[in-house]
């Protein structure tokens, strides 16, 4: 797409973020899998408890995909659809460093994502054969990156937050490994401008035999609650909570209010308000 194409599909207002969907990143994963304990002779802490495995989106938070392995969206729009947004062949052996370096033209993709305001998330699955990637921690010989260019000229390297993988084999998450085993969850930092290009480098660390092995990407896109948002107590209230104590729900209201001395609205005597002698219901 030319710079005047990519910042025209900014310019027609880009689809806002649905309520629930305005946080500006959807997974969350840690730097390193334990951390060292600060008592002599103690255990590690597992600290990588949190972000996507096979049932959940996050484990820590309980939130499951509706369909284990994870929700997509396929090149065609299609939920659980078959077409990937771009596939790459990985039958070529490993180089002399012991891994290959792999590229995938994601600029579509990433316009789209800019486009209905969504996050920059994918799920990577090999096809027809095993395959592992590097992973962003800092023994990894290759973290996943995003290369951009935008619509004026200017370049950057988008950062992978986190890569995931997501094993049917295990109920916890792996977000601190150096290498991941497909299929995984990949999120990546959100660009900054129109883009006009972009470009997916990742590498595979191993290589198994397989007819036409490739590495698939979808985007993400995790099950959202599409209840309508029900206002609580707070919308019939005003500034300080004026007239909160009219509200049918409320019991009672308990508020400090500026220049008046402490002992207006806290008892100054001694005593044991957790005694059942002192209890009043009312």
């Amino acid at each position: 797409m030319s710079a005047a194409a990519a910042e025209a599909v900014l310019k027609d207002k880009p689809v806002p973020p649905r309520y629930r969907t305005a946080q500006r990143y959807l997974l969350q994963g840690v730097p390193t899998r334990e951390l060292a304990s600060r008592v002599a002779g103690g255990r590690p802490m597992l600290w990588d408890q949190f972000g996507p495995t096979h049932n959940h989106v996050d484990v820590h938070t309980g939130w499951p995909w509706s369909k284990p392995g994870g929700d997509w969206l396929d090149a065609s729009g299609v939920r659980h659809g078959p077409t990937p947004w771009f596939s790459v062949p990985v039958a070529d052996p490993l180089g002399p460093d012991g891994i290959n370096h792999c590229f995938a033209d994601v600029s579509h993709l990433v316009q789209q994502v800019q486009m209905h305001s969504r996050w920059l998330a994918l799920l990577l699955v090999a096809r027809n054969t095993a395959r592992s990637i590097g992973g962003t921690v800092t023994t990894s010989r290759g973290a996943p990156a995003i290369d951009v260019v935008y619509a004026d000229g200017t370049r950057e390297r988008l950062r992978c937050r986190v890569a995931g993988q997501i094993s049917a084999s295990s109920q916890l998450p792996a977000t601190a490994l150096a290498e991941l085993k497909l299929p995984a969850c990949l999120e990546f930092e959100r660009p900054r401008l129109a883009v006009a290009s972009a470009k997916l480098r990742f590498i595979v660390t191993d290589h198994w035999s397989g007819q036409q092995p490739s590495i698939d990407g979808f985007l993400l896109d995790p099950p959202g609650n599409a209840e309508p948002v029900r206002a609580g107590l707070a919308r019939h209230s005003a500034t300080l909570d004026a007239g909160l104590e009219t509200h049918p729900d409320v019991i009672g209201v308990h508020r400090y209010l500026d220049g008046r001395p402490l002992a207006d609205f806290v008892y100054p005597g001694l005593r044991h308000f957790s005694s059942e002698h002192l209890f009043d219901p009312a």
